[in-house]
């Protein structure tokens, strides 16, 4: 998908239902999910990330993390 200024990587799509996607990007340029939505003529209501690389995010807490405060 061209997003204006650069053509993205392929990603991988997976349909939940009528109102939810699974999107699993191979990059991160800045909005890039927003503007690919946008450029499809889709509107984001809701981001939800839960995952970076082989890191789940489930299980953290919001805000910073102890260790990075000291």
């Amino acid at each position: 998908v061209d997003i204006g200024f650069y053509i993205i990587k392929p990603c991988k799509c997976i349909i939940k239902s009528k109102y939810v996607i699974n999107v699993i990007l191979t990059e991160g340029k800045n909005r890039q999910l927003r503007r690919m939505c946008l450029k499809l003529g889709y509107k984001v209501i809701k981001l939800k990330r839960v995952r970076i690389a082989q890191y789940s995010l489930d299980n953290l807490k919001e805000g910073l993390i102890e260790s990075f405060e000291k």
